[in-house]
């Protein structure tokens, strides 16, 4: 199993970020059938979205990330939310589950 997640800090307007993470994990999940979840980070440090998602393997991780890179709609989105997080925090991580 294949393990993604997505960390951002947002830079500005907690309400619009957190509405914008939820519609786009909502978009994901809807287009491309994925097992997406969007958290709101309680513990610090505060104010930011951590998106996770698991696949099967490294072949359908590599499917859905080039489909969505190929994705308009995706980036029409994406560019509706700038300023909304501060792009230089996005840190992605990917993992293979071990147990």
């Amino acid at each position: 199993m294949i393990g993604f997640t997505r960390i951002g800090r947002i830079a500005k307007d907690p309400q619009s970020a957190m509405a914008f993470a939820i519609d786009m994990t909502n978009f994901i999940k809807k287009k491309y059938e994925a097992d997406i979840t969007c958290w709101a980070r309680l513990g610090g440090p505060t104010g930011q979205i951590v998106w996770q998602t698991a696949l099967v393997d490294m072949a359908a991780f590599e499917k859905l990330t080039q489909a969505i890179l190929a994705d308009q709609e995706y980036w029409h989105k994406v560019e509706d939310a700038e300023g909304l997080f501060d792009t230089a925090s996005f840190e992605d991580g990917v993992w293979n589950q071990i147990a």
